[in-house]
């Protein structure tokens, strides 16, 4: 429950500093035939390049992310970030 928590803390956080969550992504990890142990990288590469992305369009954001793992299905990242509305990818 600490992890739930946390989750709510940074929502309300993000929409504190005006940067409310208005976009999800998943990304389907073993889909993408990535190992288990090169997951936590390819997030935090992928977190990088679309911060970056967004700043060269003059768009701030905010970061929300959580690693699943699920017995019968798919390991996936799902974030949920704020994006300026004008600014579609």
């Amino acid at each position: 429950m600490a992890q739930v928590g946390n989750l709510i803390a940074a929502t309300r956080h993000a929409e504190a500093i005006g940067l409310s969550f208005t976009r999800m992504i998943t990304i389907h990890w073993e889909a993408a035939e990535l190992p288990l142990a090169d997951m936590a990288k390819a997030t935090g590469h992928f977190t990088d390049l679309m911060t970056k992305a967004l700043a060269r369009h003059g768009s701030r954001t905010a970061w929300l992310w959580i690693h699943v793992e699920m017995e019968k299905a798919a390991t996936v990242t799902c974030w949920l970030m704020c994006q300026r509305r004008s600014f579609l990818f």
